[in-house]
């Protein structure tokens, strides 16, 4: 049901972007919901060039689980963005048991960066969720090695938390610059790519 249109809409109006329909009627919490900016939001859109997905790679590497996506990347946010439409996020993915974090590359301050960070782990964590936070990939560009940096914030923010690592993307994108699409986002295949290492980093929630 579509009640009105956002005050803010693309050029194209209303359309429907994806559907999928899962059963849980049985029990059951394998669900994901992706916070993040506009790479996670062009990750996780399942759509058929960018397959296989996460859930297909899960499922791959662990026969009868086929994890439930939402994808709530959101264009431009930076870490504070998230953070101050978390508690929202949360309720419309009431089932959700893992919030998969993938945030940083529009994040411009390293010490507000590393606190609302460390406040999305700790929201997500108290909402009774498994937070799981993603390295930043490689940029081109980068020559002060500034998305190292935050890199390393995200890392002692995890640890301290004591957070199952997440996938590091930097390597990967650093070794293969030619499949980001404009050097920030990933092409159809640095998002399969990008897909498969979160499979892999997130293997010890799955029997």
């Amino acid at each position: 049901v579509v009640t009105r249109l956002p005050d803010r809409v693309n050029t194209w109006g209303l359309f429907l972007d994806e559907i999928e329909v899962y059963d849980l009627s049985l029990g059951g919490d394998d669900v994901w919901l992706f916070l993040g900016d506009s790479i996670t939001a062009a990750v996780f859109d399942r759509a058929e060039p960018r397959r296989p997905s996460f859930a297909d790679a899960v499922a791959r590497r662990h026969p009868g689980y086929r994890p439930a996506m939402i994808d709530a990347g959101l264009a431009r946010a930076t870490a504070g963005v998230l953070l101050g439409r978390i508690d929202e996020l949360l309720a419309l993915a009431p089932d959700a048991r893992v919030v998969a974090i993938g945030i940083g590359s529009n994040d411009g301050d390293l010490e507000a960066f590393r606190r609302d960070l460390a406040a999305l782990v700790d929201r997500g964590r108290r909402s009774g969720r498994i937070p799981v936070v993603a390295r930043i990939p490689w940029r081109a560009g980068d020559a002060t090695g500034w998305t190292a940096q935050k890199n390393e914030a995200l890392g002692a923010v995890g640890r301290q938390a004591g957070l199952l690592p997440g996938p590091d993307l930097f390597p990967w994108f650093e070794a293969h610059p030619g499949r980001l699409a404009d050097g920030l986002h990933p092409d159809d295949e640095g998002a399969v790519a990008a897909s498969r290492l979160w499979a892999e980093a997130v293997a010890p929630l799955y029997p």
